[in-house]
């Protein structure tokens, strides 16, 4: 299988799972070799395409998806099978004849589009651009089939007009050597909440900071990581700590008790399985894909998308919990690593293309081999 992808870093995690199943046929990112070799990806597999990151840096528009889309088909490697790109960017690939399977990581962007027609407030994304919608429609029809990462997403794209038998399902994975918790430091420590995204609208940060100070609580911190302007006021017992790279995550996690992540739509949300690797109890809300994997543990809650009596009242119940924290912890690590590995994630992927698309990918799992079949 080839992957190709325009600004997805999570797809190196991808890529090399699937080159430990011997599956890895080609990775074209727009990256450098040298940024692609140090995540680990074999070089013989490396397309890198780095001239593709200036296409990020233009604005939207249906002509500039076009022209990256049309770079990215003529990276790829000159051989036959399988390839897996990135929503928005494989329309050309398709047209020029490649087997191409539409790799999705949101809910439809359609039905966002109507979905936060309906809410207050400012919601950025995709889902403003009806060219984009339509652009990715036809990417939906034409492919080979969609990967997506949760059975929520998968009903947003069939109320989206997308055909159930286009439809893969195949949650993410984490990289669980390097999630992990750190030893602690600081045992007297405050109690500490942590939310980790975008800071916009879509994710309920808003939700999030209105649920904390009705809360106050005493000798707690709420710690906000991720880039965007905090969209209220200021609350009491509030860290911002702002965008941080993923080398530095694991460790600012491993000081925290609870991971909080309220989204408002949201296909998966891949932090919370690192949240859950670095045994933290999480909270999701019923609008992310990733609440499919929570729901009905004991280490984990969902909380109805936009309640903030609900979210407030969720957040409660873990702290009263506070002296349970490692045990719950524990069991959400262990559910990551019986479930939710990347190398776990790349076998059922590979069974999933098996089963949609024989004729272009024969899968031995026993001797961990791919052929390519034409």
């Amino acid at each position: 299988m080839i992957l190709a992808s325009i600004g997805r870093y999570h797809f190196f995690e991808q890529a090399r799972a699937l080159a430990g199943l011997g599956a890895l046929d080609g990775m074209v990112a727009d990256y450098s070799r040298r940024r692609m070799l140090a995540a680990g990806l074999p070089d013989e597999c490396l397309y890198p395409a780095p001239w593709l990151a200036a296409t990020r840096l233009l604005k939207p528009s249906a002509r500039t998806y076009a022209l990256a889309g049309r770079m990215l088909a003529r990276a790829l490697p000159d051989q036959p099978g399988l390839v897996k790109i990135n929503s928005a960017f494989a329309l050309e690939a398709i047209e020029l004849g490649r087997r191409a399977i539409v790799d999705h990581g949101s809910l439809h962007e359609g039905q966002l589009a109507g979905y936060f027609a309906g809410l207050p407030g400012d919601y950025p994304g995709n889902h403003r651009h009806g060219w984009l919608i339509e652009r990715e429609q036809e990417e939906f029809t034409r492919a080979r089939g969609v990967l997506v990462l949760s059975d929520l997403a998968k009903r947003s794209l069939i109320a989206g007009g997308v055909a159930p038998s286009q439809i893969m399902v195949c949650a993410p994975g984490v990289d669980a050597e390097r999630f992990h918790r750190s030893p602690e430091g600081a045992p007297e420590r405050p109690y500490r909440v942590v939310f980790v995204s975008a800071f916009t609208r879509n994710k309920g940060i808003h939700l999030l900071l209105e649920a904390w100070r009705r809360l106050a609580f005493p000798h707690a911190e709420l710690w906000l990581i991720g880039a965007g302007e905090l969209p209220v006021a200021s609350v009491p017992n509030v860290r911002l700590i702002g965008g941080v790279p993923q080398g530095e995550l694991p460790g600012l996690l491993s000081q925290c008790d609870l991971f909080v992540l309220p989204s408002l739509a949201d296909g998966f949300g891949l932090v919370v399985l690192q949240a859950m690797a670095c045994e933290l109890p999480v909270i999701v809300s019923d609008r992310a894909g990733a609440a499919e994997i929570v729901a009905g543990t004991d280490f984990g809650g969902v909380s109805p998308a936009g309640d903030i009596e609900a979210l407030a009242d969720s957040i409660e119940y873990f702290y009263r919990l506070r002296a349970e924290r490692a045990e719950l912890g524990r069991l959400a690590r262990q559910q990551v690593l019986a479930r939710h590995t990347w190398a776990l994630h790349a076998e059922r992927l590979l069974e999933l293309v098996q089963q949609h698309a024989p004729p272009v990918l024969s899968l031995r799992l026993g001797d961990r081999r791919s052929v390519l079949a034409g």
